[in-house]
């Protein structure tokens, strides 16, 4: 007779307001549901909240959390049972599984050089370690790429708490005054989506052209916020369920004592989601950026090289002399790029079919689609939109 089996009782605190928390949430869920041996109790820890002492009178068996602040860190220690952080600074609390920023950063950079952009802006509404961390990234990236980085003075100045609060007089006046005097076009980069949703207000506010001035670029991919924006927001997905998931087998081999990989475990965020807030190639001459914007508006490949040319008045020579000096590329590999950069978008922000994208976009066969997208991409389109759908939660 088989004895029965002790379950596990888990405590997640985790933020449910933002998608990347669910995200979290989902991931520990999924590790749960696999181990048969887990119990989760889920309290709601928003960023703003202090942790409730009922706790106190509970016994847990691990604990996988992302402190709001040193307090609540402290406070989550007295239990004296295995933790598993997800927001910690790596110096004065443990940061033990997180997104890799020095891909991240890089990413965004390649984001928008690849937009033809050669002016780039970083903006934080104040210093944290993990805003801190994510701009050196950005920054490295662009070193690398030769460029420099207008960083927003906001970001040297310290906050106590995890979520920095700049509602205080006169700041959304300075912020404005910064975004005015940056030199256009520019490409600005924030950490987090709601930052961002900030600055393209601000934009609207100032009356600066969203993304023709200033292209603004989140991080997250919180689809209600990206989806709620005007315009909609671009913004690099991370792979909140991938932390989630990598947090439970962690805390699992903490508590049974094994052995298991260094801290902190990086994972690699998703990749950019480009949507209206970036969608533009940056350009000083204006019949490569007329032709691009004939491109980007009739994304497809119905949309010939000859019939750009004709539309801006130039001969078919002299376009592709053009695109290969502004751009290093040809006309008909933009059309080929922005017809990958339209797929993407379908396969994760709709449910559409494969074969009715591929229609879409003017291909001949739903086989010469697919096998252009691995070729672009480097894996089949129904890998790259479930790589997304295992993010989205309800």
């Amino acid at each position: 007779m088989t004895g029965k089996v002790h379950k596990k009782q888990i405590l997640i605190l985790v933020e449910t307001s933002r998608m990347f928390g669910r995200q979290i949430i989902q991931g520990i869920s999924q590790f749960a549901l696999e181990k048969g041996s887990w119990g989760l109790l889920l309290e709601d820890c928003g960023f703003l909240k202090q942790v409730p002492l009922w706790m106190k009178r509970v016994r847990f068996d691990g604990i996988i959390c992302r402190s709001a602040s040193f307090d609540s860190a402290k406070f989550i220690k007295t239990f004296g049972v295995p933790i598993v952080e997800l927001l910690g600074d790596g110096v004065y609390r443990s940061c033990d599984v997180r997104t890799d920023f020095t891909l991240l950063g890089p990413m965004a950079a390649k984001h928008f050089h690849d937009k033809g952009f050669r002016r780039f802006a970083y903006f934080s509404t104040g210093y944290t370690w993990w805003s801190q961390l994510f701009h050196d990234a950005y920054c490295q990236g662009l070193h690398e790429l030769g460029f420099d980085c207008h960083t927003s003075p906001f970001c040297e100045e310290r906050n106590e708490s995890t979520l920095p609060i700049i509602l205080q007089k006169n700041t959304e006046k300075r912020i404005m005054e910064w975004l005015h005097k940056l030199p256009k076009p520019i490409g600005l980069l924030c950490p987090c989506d709601s930052q961002a949703i900030f600055i393209l207000n601000l934009c609207r506010a100032a009356d600066i052209k969203v993304p023709y001035e200033i292209a603004v670029l989140g991080t997250e991919n919180d689809l209600t916020l990206c989806n709620t924006s005007m315009p909609l927001l671009s913004s690099i997905a991370a792979d909140g369920c991938s932390i989630g998931f990598q947090a439970a087998r962690l805390l699992e081999a903490m508590i049974e004592k094994r052995p298991h990989d260094d801290l902190p475990i990086l994972i690699p965020p998703i990749g950019v989601v480009t949507r209206q807030s970036t969608d533009i190639i940056a350009v000083e001459n204006t019949d490569v950026a007329e032709a691009l914007h004939y491109i980007s508006t009739n994304p497809g490949l119905y949309v010939t090289v000859k019939e750009v040319a004709e539309h801006i008045d130039v001969s078919l020579r002299t376009l592709i002399r053009k695109f290969k000096e502004v751009l290093k590329r040809t006309p008909d590999e933009e059309i080929r790029r922005i017809c990958m950069e339209r797929a993407k978008t379908l396969l994760h922000d709709t449910n559409l079919p494969v074969e009715a994208i591929a229609k879409d976009l003017g291909y001949s066969s739903t086989k010469y689609f697919v096998q252009s997208f691995r070729r672009e991409i480097g894996i089949p389109p129904h890998e790259y939109r479930k790589s997304f759908h295992a993010n989205k939660t309800p």
